[in-house]
């Protein structure tokens, strides 16, 4: 993220800032923020920089702050729009950070919202299950295999059979996701 003259990144070693101004190839020209290796969810609102560290929500106001708001149960991630903060939790409820805490916006129909955006009042998220999901609970989901991970691709009578199954030379008795795509007629 930029902020005035700043390049702004989250690593696994913290928070790095740059200033936009010199050369940020170099790695001598980026300082590190003390205390941020944990942090998570590095996002901006306006001027303001977010962050996480478990379930508090930090500001950066020279140093990074606590806010004293937590995390709502569930909710692990943040998003952002040019005016507001919001996140989400697994069940699906839709957040706004409200100055000191955060208050429900919205139930929904997703269970993994990867990212939501806000357009003349109506919500879209970006569901890592469902594919694109209305505030309505209406699905968009383009034409494609259930995963990008296959154990096995088979092919019978002009049909792709595509398992997404653990692998069984890796399998660990933990995993229980046995799914199975199959590409037909185009």
């Amino acid at each position: 993220y930029t902020r005035n003259d700043s390049l702004f990144i989250r690593t696994t070693e913290g928070i790095q800032s740059g200033s936009l101004s010199q050369n940020l190839l170099d790695f001598s020209n980026w300082s590190r923020y003390a205390g941020s290796a944990g942090y998570a969810n590095l996002t901006k609102v306006g001027d303001d920089l977010f962050a996480t560290s478990g379930t508090n929500l930090l500001l950066l106001s020279g140093s990074w702050t606590d806010t004293g708001a937590d995390l709502p149960a569930g909710a692990n991630s943040l998003f952002s729009d040019e005016e507001d903060l919001w996140t989400s939790d697994a069940g699906g409820t839709i957040y706004r950070y409200a100055g000191s805490t955060f208050e429900v916006q919205l139930s929904t129909t997703a269970t993994m919202v990867n990212e939501l955006a806000q357009v003349n009042g109506t919500f879209f998220l970006a569901d890592g299950v469902q594919g694109l999901v209305d505030a309505s609970g209406d699905s968009f989901s383009p034409d494609g295999p259930v995963s990008d991970s296959f154990s096995n691709i088979r092919v019978l009578a002009n049909e792709a059979f595509g398992f997404h199954a653990p692998s069984v030379f890796s399998y660990d008795g933990s995993e229980q996701q046995a799914e199975l795509s199959v590409f037909s007629d185009g």
